[in-house]
């Protein structure tokens, strides 16, 4: 005769298998929680490593594509960036300009023309490439968070931000900014607009030969 041995589970032992499994569950979503991110472990490398840069010059070429012209408006030149908050584009052909940025003041000196002063808040594309620049150039990533929602893609020999604004008002006027590099070496910025204008800047450790 059966013993009763062999007999289905009783509603005690479905409970306990119950409390069992949705244990085992919240162990493994809160080992899944507490993994680290390896995409935020190379953006933080690749700030500090950033961060150990005092100041750079190199050679820029910059592209502008409007939608309204056939051909993008090309620009070379020097671009210079010191801490704490100084960035500099001077540009050398087709004709000499000269951009210095201290803080959130810019300073615009045209060949022929008044030199002129100007708030980056009244310009929020520019606003924007220079927030992004200086804060990768100086491996702010805290400042660069507060305006940006930040992601990383690559490896810490070829890398790439993308950067999306986070204040409304300027996401009115700027989809994202990608800004690619090598080592710790920025190489490449694009910059793209909400009409659809964009901007490509080239930027080289030596100015072309």
């Amino acid at each position: 005769m059966p013993t009763g041995r062999n007999s289905a589970p009783t509603g005690s032992h479905c409970l306990g298998l119950a409390t069992v499994s949705v244990a085992l569950l919240l162990l493994c979503r809160a080992a899944i929680a507490e993994a680290p991110d390896p995409a935020q472990g190379k953006l933080n490398d690749l700030m500090a490593r950033l961060a150990e840069i005092p100041s750079a010059t190199a050679h820029f070429r910059e592209e502008k594509h409007f939608g309204m012209l056939d051909r993008p408006l090309v620009v070379e030149g020097v671009l210079a960036f010191a801490r704490p908050d100084f960035l500099q584009k001077h540009v050398l052909t087709p004709r000499e300009e000269n951009y210095e940025i201290h803080g959130d003041n810019l300073t615009v000196a045209i060949a022929g023309e008044a030199r002129r002063q100007l708030s980056l808040a009244e310009h929020p594309v520019l606003l924007a490439f220079t927030q992004s620049l200086r804060a990768v150039l100086t491996g702010d990533l805290p400042g660069l968070e507060r305006h940006f929602r930040v992601q990383f893609i690559g490896s810490a020999k070829r890398w790439t931000l993308l950067l999306k604004p986070l204040d409304a008002a300027l996401a009115d006027h700027v989809v994202g900014i990608t800004v690619y590099g090598r080592d710790d070496r920025v190489s490449r910025i694009k910059t793209e607009e909400t009409d659809g204008d964009y901007t490509l800047m080239q930027i080289d450790p030596q100015p072309p030969r």
